[in-house]
Formats: C-alpha cells, structure tokens, sequence
C-alpha cells in the first residue's frame, strides 16, 4: 500500500511540505549562489560606472521560499498573460547552482527529495511526457503527435495507483537501449514494486523478473528481440 514516509508523516501546514521537497539545504544553494552572482555583476558595474553606484541587499531563505511560492502560484493560475515585470526579471534570474561545480553535479543524481518521502503501492507505470518549450536546448525534441509538438522529453516511473512521480530521466537523444534507460528509471524504486506496466520486450522482462519485479505491456511484432511463436500468432 502506497504512503507518505514517517519523515513527512508530521507536517503541520503546507510550508512544512515544501521544506521536504525543497529543502533548507536547498535553498541556501541557491541563496549563497544568487548574492555571489549579484555581488560580482555589481562589482563589474559600479567599476565601469563610478558616478552611478549601486548596492545589493543580500538575499536570504525566506525572501528564497517567497519567490518559490510566486511562482507556484503563477503555475496554479495559469499565468501566461502576466507581465514578466511582476513576477521575474526576464535578463536576471535567480542563479541556482554553482558553475565552477557543475560538471562534477552533473555525474551525480539530479533529482529532488520527493523520491524519499513516498513509499509507492506494488504496481508502477513508466510513460513519457513532453514538457512543450521553444527554448533553444539541443534537449528540445520534435514530436507531431503531441499537443506542443516541440519539448523536452521526461520518462516518468510513477506510482499507478496515485500518479506520484518516483523517478525521471531527461531524454537526451539515442540511448544504447531501451532496457537500460528502463532499469535506469525504476533503480531508486524496484525493490518495493512487484508490477511495472511499460512497452514489453524480452531482454527488459527477463532482468526486471531477475529482480522480482514482473511487467505487463503491449508486444511490438517488428521488435527484434521478439521469439518466433509471437511472431507467428494469430488473433
């Protein structure tokens, strides 16, 4: 049976919730990194600009938590009319990492703390999503049959009974297979699933039933890896 774990078993208020998710550690990344970003643009101006001096105010966690809930809030209303002036600056967004560190992050798990506070039911489903963007990112795929055509690419493994998101993984282009990139999305949760419900080849099926974990899907018959006898059958 699917629940929250004890860790997130005693919020108190929605705010508590967010602190799971997005967590103190969190946001004191993205705190440190906005106040030295703003610190060194201002150095370079006030250098280049001695009559016409400016100042920052350092940011801190809770003016941090304040900016994430505005923009949870422009999420819930939809608001793609809005003046950008009211939410965020268009050219000075809030740095959120450190880019003398990142190429050693990007080795590591990127996912946030969601993953630890939920314990998933026996039954998971892996499926993509298209999250729609014009941006420029070699990311961006083409896909006609979606509703934004052009996106970013996220296979989902979630919970099948509540829809919780338990891992995802960014499609970057051709991968060496799609038995890996499967594996790869239900490592953090195969050991509490016992049925994942996918697009069914033998390889998959064979190291998922290794682990105990079964799989129901639909059967592709132009899919190599396919025996004879299904490709053979009739009706």
């Amino acid at each position: 049976m699917s629940a929250v774990l004890r860790t997130a078993s005693g919020i108190q208020c929605p705010g508590d919730a967010i602190k799971l998710l997005i967590t103190p550690a969190m946001v004191n990344v993205i705190v440190q990194n906005t106040n030295k970003k703003a610190e060194k643009v201002l150095r370079e101006w006030n250098e280049k600009h001695p009559d016409a001096m400016k100042s920052w105010k350092p940011t801190d966690e809770k003016e941090i938590y304040a900016f994430i809930g505005l923009l949870l809030i422009s999420g819930v209303f939809k608001s793609s009319d809005e003046s950008v002036s009211n939410l965020w600056s268009l050219n000075n967004g809030r740095p959120f990492d450190d880019n003398s560190t990142r190429v050693a992050r990007l080795k590591c798990d990127k996912l946030a703390a969601f993953r630890n506070m939920w314990t998933p039911s026996a039954f998971l489903t892996v499926d993509e999503q298209l999250v729609s963007t014009r941006a420029r990112s070699s990311l961006r795929q083409y896909m006609p049959c979606k509703p934004g055509k052009y996106g970013i690419k996220i296979f989902w493994c979630c919970d099948a009974e509540t829809s919780y998101p338990l891992a995802g993984e960014i499609y970057a282009g051709k991968q060496p297979g799609q038995t890996g990139r499967m594996n790869e999305c239900c490592q953090s949760c195969e050991t509490v699933s016992e049925t994942l419900v996918w697009e069914s080849i033998p390889p998959l099926a064979e190291d998922l039933l290794a682990k105990k974990t079964t799989i129901v899907g639909t059967l592709r018959r132009n899919k190599k890896e396919m025996p004879s006898e299904v490709i053979q059958a009739k009706g």
